[in-house]
């Protein structure tokens, strides 16, 4: 189902959702994603530093809460569900990517993260095509990165100079989308031509296909001190990303009130294996660098079906304060020989 939507349109639909308090996005001048109470305060999701993936996997997310001078004991699940379904407009397609990835880690066998899903569940899922980037994009190194993909949204929503093409993936999609007229094959045929001039115009091509380079060169300190040395593990790197999802859980009383929650955990960060005998099997920032790259490209790839865990948002390329460049290990790593 392909739709054309007027722009001062989108912007009344958008405007509506806000005023029923579900619209979500990138809020302007936070470099955060919330909800979005007055369209005015939409930021830019193409510049916002943070990722989306905040909304479903919260920094801070409470699991359960009990009063202990409560002498019942009784609960409360923490799971957090919108009353309304709400609507996330402008992650980008490598977000949603990476967010879909996410959900297939936190869907693995017989494991459903509950409060993960609660929230994935109760969002309908807009992503904005790339008339643009940036020159730390580099999504269409991988096979299936496009600056225009759908994996992991219900819409892919392009601009074009005066309208909206909003292209629905799934019924959840159709059902939102329903009562906006049809696209032509003209304006489709337009649509498509800018998607293949941008697509056409990002060069930034960097050799992926590298898990066994890497797999082969695990002990080769010699390749990952040079990373290591000038790492300082701030975990800006873990924290932008839209795929990493690594948590810590801990337990806290305040007054009378316990809870459960969890928090963002990163592999930069020399506690992530201390273990309780005070051993830590990362001891050094070099073996803590290279569990990063080796997951980003090697590990996950070798478990599930050669897919990576990076997407090329080049968000950790943009705020490494040490200029640590992904793409730039993976090129290095494409020419080294097994040791």
């Amino acid at each position: 189902m392909v739709k054309k939507v007027a722009k001062d349109t989108i912007k009344e639909w958008l405007a509506d959702f806000s005023s029923r308090g579900i619209l979500y996005g990138p809020i302007s001048g936070e470099d955060r994603w919330g909800k979005i109470t007055e369209l005015n305060k939409m930021g830019n999701s193409f510049t916002t530093v943070m990722s989306p993936k905040e909304i479903f996997l919260p920094q801070d997310q409470s699991m359960f809460s009990l009063n202990i001078k409560d002498k019942t004991n009784d609960v409360s699940d923490n799971t957090t569900k919108l009353t309304d379904r709400a609507v996330l407009w402008g992650m980008r397609p490598c977000d949603a990517k990476a967010l879909s990835l996410i959900h297939r880690v936190f869907n693995e066998n017989d494991y459903h993260d509950t409060y993960f899903n609660a929230l994935w569940e109760s969002f309908i899922k807009i992503a904005i095509g790339c008339t643009e980037h940036l020159n730390t994009c580099f999504c269409t190194s991988f096979e299936d990165g496009s600056p225009f993909g759908i994996e992991g949204a219900d819409i892919l929503a392009t601009e074009a100079e005066e309208y909206w093409i909003l292209e629905s993936i799934t019924e959840t999609g159709d059902n939102l989308v329903i009562d906006f007229e049809d696209a032509t094959i003209d304006e489709i045929d337009e649509i498509t031509e800018i998607k293949s001039k941008v697509i056409e115009s990002i060069d930034n091509k960097v050799p992926v296909n590298i898990k066994d380079k890497l797999w082969n060169n695990f002990d080769n300190e010699a390749f990952w001190a040079h990373i290591g040395d000038r790492c300082i593990s701030c975990g800006i790197c873990t924290f932008v990303c839209p795929s990493c999802y690594c948590f810590d859980i801990n337990d806290e009383i305040i007054d009378k009130f316990a809870r459960r929650y969890r928090t963002w955990d990163a592999c930069q960060f020399k506690n992530f294996t201390l273990e309780a005998s005070g051993h830590n099997p990362r001891q050094t920032q070099l073996h803590r660098i290279r569990q990063r790259m080796m997951h980003k490209l090697s590990f996950f790839a070798k478990k599930y079906e050669d897919i990576q865990l990076c997407v090329g948002c080049g968000r950790c390329i943009r705020e490494c304060p040490v200029n640590i460049d992904i793409r730039q290990v993976a090129m290095e790593a494409e020419h080294l020989t097994k040791i």
